[in-house]
């Protein structure tokens, strides 16, 4: 596979990758992909969000404090498997950002090489990086001289996105706090808010989260969301409460979701499972799109309160979409402006996918990676 873009732009995106992946546990919202189902939701980073008002309505994880489920929450899972999902997701973004590290490497010590020799492992992480955040030919002198300027930040942006989604879920000096609510039906119209700037609140907690009404529901998208699927269904909802201390981030599951999620990654690690992927060439979108840890993954990044200024947006859904937003952006050697860098589902088809380390998805299906090596 070719690359078509070279130098600082990519190692800029690199760096910022590897924060988002330190910080794994903060999202915002979701639609479902390019399937007919339910859709992610919209942003909800401008609307003003305060504390949950009574703690004992909620419980924490036992290997993930930070993170607390509502009552809502345990009547669809019980305590331990959303303590198992969340374990889940921490390998999955302990493997992207030593992913997003490698590729890093191999970027910083193949800069001045024009043809570097790459093993299959190598290649099947870079051709996926390629895809989804833009390529560059690796013999093209004068764009390389042309980005040099821009890489380090480029490189050092997708770093700290990457660490900082990693670290988020298991490092011990964590200090975002997650809250998960799972009853969307308890979101009701705020009866003292002015009736021309309506707001949606949690039925009977008025010190609960707020959100703009912008929508029939709260988890209804609105028909003019910028990353459309405008009227459709999300699968859920994130708020930062910004003026609230600690800045908590919640994330409201919506009820259409629970048919969404039915079974974890790992479960393509099951020999049988692996030997039908590869034989069957299987789309790594629909190896994912029924699991949490692609739900989870775009829904951590929408938390400002975990990401700060890596937080992501809903830009573009779904594996067709991010690959043509990463080609329509690929002449742009600003990393603080590169769209796919800032987009959550890119993000998370970018640690969900390179966690399988027996496919290449250059071509957005599973390849066996030793083949894949072997051919342009």
């Amino acid at each position: 596979m070719g690359f078509d873009r070279p130098g600082r732009a990519v190692m800029n995106i690199l760096y910022r990758l590897l924060l988002l992946t330190q910080v794994v546990l903060i999202a915002q919202a979701h639609p479902y992909g390019n399937h007919s189902a339910l859709h992610i939701a919209e942003e909800g980073d401008s609307h003003s969000v305060v504390a949950r008002a009574s703690d004992s309505e909620f419980t924490a994880l036992p290997n993930s404090p930070r993170i607390r489920v509502h009552s809502s929450c345990l009547s669809r899972w019980n305590l331990n498997q959303w303590d198992a999902t969340v374990n889940q997701l921490k390998a999955v973004a302990n493997y992207g950002k030593e992913a997003t590290e490698l590729v890093v490497q191999i970027l910083n010590n193949n800069l001045n090489n024009d043809n570097p020799t790459l093993d299959a492992q190598q290649r099947r992480m870079l051709d996926l990086f390629m895809v989804l955040y833009g390529s560059f030919m690796w013999n093209d002198v004068a764009a390389k001289t042309r980005e040099m300027a821009i890489i380090e930040g480029l490189h050092r942006n997708a770093l700290e996105m990457a660490a900082l989604f990693a670290d988020g879920l298991v490092g011990d000096t964590v200090t975002a706090n997650w809250n998960f609510f799972c009853d969307e039906s308890e979101w009701v119209l705020d009866p003292n808010a002015p009736a021309k700037t309506p707001f949606w609140m949690i039925k009977d907690l008025p010190a609960g989260p707020r959100k703009q009404k912008v929508s029939d529901s709260l988890c209804t998208i609105p028909e003019n969301y910028a990353a459309g699927f405008g009227g459709g269904q999300a699968e859920a909802v994130t708020l930062t409460a910004k003026h609230t201390q600690g800045n908590p981030n919640w994330i409201t599951f919506c009820n259409g979701v629970w048919a969404v999620l039915q079974y974890q990654t790992h479960i393509w690690y099951q020999p049988n499972n692996q030997a039908a992927v590869l034989s069957n060439g299987d789309f790594l979108e629909n190896m994912i799109f029924n699991t949490p840890e692609r739900l989870l993954a775009h829904e951590f990044t929408h938390g400002q309160g975990q990401f700060g200024n890596y937080y992501a947006k809903d830009i573009k859904y779904g594996w067709v979409d991010m690959v043509q937003l990463a080609i329509d952006d690929n002449a742009q050697t600003d990393a603080t402006k590169s769209k796919p860098v800032n987009n959550a589902d890119t993000f998370s088809y970018w640690i969900n996918g390179v966690f399988f380390n027996f496919c290449n998805f250059r071509s957005g299906r599973c390849e066996d990676v030793n083949t894949a090596a072997q051919r342009p």
